[in-house]
């Protein structure tokens, strides 16, 4: 596949300078890691797909929603999006996969440290804020509604 050796390069100085440890698959230009978080979900696993003028990163969870559930949890995730400024919560319906995806445009510019740490950031700091009313939405102990509204306010 091909994909900007520059982007990729500058993804993984970030990841040295950071001292974070990673795996680069230079075959298929995807970056790989898993970050520890607080609360009930307890690490995430991240992905960073290179392509020619942009890169995606994908942070998924360990714990997919099982088909009963899965129509409340894309509400929730569906609430948790609206409003939200950078990158989205995606629910794949075939196998309950549940990630947040940020997808940054590196046309005619390379990312500075900055946009490559907010990059990794937000979906940290989506998970860490809504992962527990994501659990209590798939274990059926609230609505989306309410999971939300003990959220957001």
């Amino acid at each position: 596949m091909d994909y900007s050796k520059q982007i990729a390069a500058s993804i993984v100085s970030y990841f040295e300078d950071n001292n974070f440890h990673y795996s680069f698959d230079k075959e298929r230009g995807v970056i790989t890691n898993t970050f520890n978080m607080e609360g009930k979900l307890k690490n995430i696993r991240y992905a960073i797909g290179v392509r020619e003028s942009d890169y995606i990163v994908y942070a998924t969870v360990d714990i997919n929603a099982d088909e009963e559930c899965r129509a409340a949890v894309s509400e929730f995730l569906t609430r948790a999006n609206y409003g939200m400024l950078f990158g989205s919560f995606e629910m794949d319906y075939r196998d309950g996969e549940i990630r947040f995806r940020v997808a940054v445009d590196c046309d005619e510019c390379m990312p500075s440290s900055a946009v490559i740490r907010n990059s990794i950031i937000f979906p940290h700091q989506a998970f860490s804020k809504y992962g527990n009313g994501l659990l209590t939405v798939m274990f059926g102990v609230m609505t989306p509604e309410e999971a939300i509204k003990g959220i957001e306010g």
